[in-house]
């Protein structure tokens, strides 16, 4: 006849600790709050039709990768999606003259913010850092006589803060969430400025 081990009160508490340890690590290993960043793209409006035969598209912004710079570390780069707005939405329609688009700033500065002293840090959830987002794109263009000419130039900017209970995937959220929201405002004033601005080269008819 065989027979079950005897197993003590104080080893099934031990086990049961142990499987409850092995299950909290399997939930703090489970990336619950995983986010993807879909490339931004302004395809999905009507592209822009200018009365020249080329655009020049440039960006003399170069990121300094070095703090308080933080912009070459968002998901989708500010430099990336502004350059990404002109191949997108211009679309060159004359026989002649030339446009010219150049990303100015695409920056993104974080500023370390003061934190709580003494027995209020205990309870006081403090807000760490605050980024600033900039944005800057210039257009121009001339007409293929050199007659016609104009210009317009266009700032928009973000400002966010963060506590020290965000984490990474959080704080990469917000600054993904940062440059999509302003590149909606860019593309808002450049259509509204080129109309202002750029009139004469704006083509509305095929």
């Amino acid at each position: 006849m065989s027979y079950l081990p005897v197993v003590s009160i104080k080893t099934w508490r031990s086990l049961a600790g142990g499987a409850a340890l092995l299950l909290s690590l399997a939930a703090c290993s489970t990336p619950g709050e995983e986010r993807s960043f879909p490339d931004l793209s302004f395809t999905g409006q009507p592209p822009i039709r200018l009365n020249v035969a080329t655009i020049d598209v440039t960006q003399s912004y170069v990121p300094s990768n070095a703090d308080p710079h933080v912009d070459q570390l968002f998901p989708e780069q500010p430099a990336k999606a502004a350059t990404q707005w002109a191949h997108d939405r211009l679309q060159a329609a004359g026989n002649g003259g030339t446009a010219s688009y150049d990303v100015v700033d695409a920056s993104a500065i974080d500023t370390k913010l003061p934190r709580s002293s003494g027995i209020s840090s205990l309870t006081t959830v403090d807000q760490t850092d605050r980024f600033d987002l900039s944005i800057t794109v210039k257009l121009s263009a001339v007409s293929g006589d050199g007659l016609q000419r104009g210009s317009t130039q266009v700032t928009v900017t973000r400002s966010q803060t963060i506590s020290e209970k965000t984490t990474e995937v959080q704080r990469d959220g917000v600054w993904y969430d940062m440059t999509k929201d302003a590149m909606a405002e860019l593309d808002a004033k450049l259509s509204s400025q080129i109309d202002t601005n750029l009139a004469w080269f704006r083509q509305t008819t095929n």
